[in-house]
Parts: C-alpha cells; structure tokens; sequence
C-alpha cells in the first residue's frame, strides 16, 4: 500500500500529530461528553480511551506495526475493560500482508479507510498580504456563528449551554486558529487547522448550505496553507474522501497523497454478544 509521499513524508511524525489532534478534540468538541481520555503504550504502539463504550475515532490504537503483534491481547483487554471493542489505525508505511493476515486471525476487520494528503510548506509562494474573501481569524466572540455553521446540518439539538461553557476556551488556544469568510453581514465559511510537531493538520471545514458553491473553501484551503507558511510549519496535511469537493481542492493547491490510513476493528469481549 505504499504511495508516493510515502518517500518523502515521515509517516509515524503525522501519525503522532494526528494522536495529538484526537486527544485536542476530546477537549473542544462540543459533541463530547467525556474529557478523560486514558493512555497505553505498549512496545511501539499508543492506544488512547476515552472511557466510553462507542468505538471509532477517540478509541484508538496508533503506531501499530508488526512487532506489536505479541500486544494485541493487552490492547484489546484494555477496551474491553470498559465495553468497546478495538479500533487499529494502520497506515500504509506499516501494512503488510503478514500484518493483515495476523489481524484477520484474530478477527480484525477493515471498518473504514482515510486518504491523507500532504505539502511541505516552503514549497508554496504565498498568494500576497491581502486576505481571500475577507478571510480573518476568529475570535472570542465569534463562538456562537462558529457553532451555527458546525451544527447547521446536524438534526440533533444544539450543545448544552454547560458544555458550550466547558469548552469554548478550547476553540481559541494558540495551536488552533480558526478562520472565516462572513456575507451577507454573517459568518458563512469556516475552517481551522492544528499545529503540533512542525506539522499543521487541516481540517474542520463546513459552509453553510445555502453559500456553498462560491470558492470559499477553496479559499479557506489557500488562506490556510498560507498561514502555516508565515506559522513556520514544515507539512501541512489534510484528509478528504476521494471524489469529494475537498479532494479536488486539495489537488487544485498541490497538495499530494501522503499515505493511508486503515481502521481495522476487533472483535467483542468473549463474555459479550453481538
């Protein structure tokens, strides 16, 4: 599963940013209910949880490769412990059909796979001063518009005022600069990136329905590729299904694959029943 940055990026580095990030989220999401995540590392792997019971994104095993084979039963006895069943994060540097044929023996299988795209900064010209779109950094008293465009197609009601409370200080730490583009007289565009290690990891995009289609997350991408430039970061990464309107932007601005990353999720506790 090799790919063609996998010659030029360090892998395991993102995939720590990456670790990083996850345990950043489960501080300012609004959808969270539980801030304790918990470590283990065993031989060269990191396994975060978060205590509750629902596999997938703050449940996971990070930098497993082959030597940690001899650990799987330790891992999975650590999410069982609070009923969840493992979730592997393998990337494409540590695949092997030797891995994934030690993995489906002990009753892993693939759950979802997730492209990720990269670009060493000083390798971009900054597009000029002026901002895109009237691009500008968020602020304090921007929370209620960002969580309007987080929320805007969710069906589930809007956060508690509790946990809005809890983590609104999280959105604006120096390591997560949020930006918007405003029409109208409001905020209508939004995205953000995390820098940690030299590395910025682009994400959380989203426009309002009735305003997308008129560039601004293309601009958002270039505004912020720009930032990590003058931020002083070495990689700028970003995720995107393939196919998807952020995969084309992302390969409008040069930004190429990096590596894949596979989640691969174990089976229930013996005592457990589907």
């Amino acid at each position: 599963m090799d790919t063609s940055a996998d010659r030029f990026v360090d892998v395991q580095r993102c995939v720590g940013v990456d670790r990083s990030f996850t345990e950043f989220n489960d501080r300012r999401s609004f959808d969270k209910q539980n801030t304790a995540i918990e470590h283990l590392r065993l031989g060269g792997a990191t396994a975060l949880r978060d205590g509750s019971d629902e596999p997938g994104y703050y449940n996971r095993v990070f930098h497993f490769g082959e030597s940690d084979l001899a650990h799987l039963p330790a891992l999975a006895a650590f999410y069982h412990a609070v009923g969840c069943r493992p979730t592997i994060s393998l990337t494409s540097d540590r695949c092997s059909p030797a891995l994934m044929r030690a993995l489906g023996e002990q009753g892993y299988s693939q759950v979802s796979l997730r492209h990720v795209f990269a670009m060493p900064c000083g390798s971009r010209e900054p597009q000029g001063d002026a901002p895109l779109h009237g691009i500008r950094r968020a602020e304090p008293s921007d929370l209620e518009a960002l969580i309007s465009i987080w929320w805007a197609e969710e069906t589930d009601e809007l956060p508690s005022a509790a946990l809005i409370a809890r983590c609104a200080a999280a959105q604006f730490e120096p390591e997560f600069p949020i930006y918007l583009i405003e029409c109208d007289g409001r905020a209508v565009s939004m995205a953000s990136f995390y820098m940690a290690d030299g590395v910025a990891w682009l994400g959380n995009a989203s426009t309002l329905r009735s305003y997308r289609g008129r560039g601004f997350q293309r601009a958002l991408l270039e505004h912020r590729l720009d930032e990590t430039r003058r931020m002083g970061c070495e990689w700028a990464l970003s995720d995107a299904d393939f196919g998807s309107t952020s995969h084309r932007n992302i390969l409008r601005v040069g930004m190429e694959l990096a590596y894949v990353d596979m989640s691969l999720r174990g089976p229930e506790a013996a005592h457990q029943t589907p």
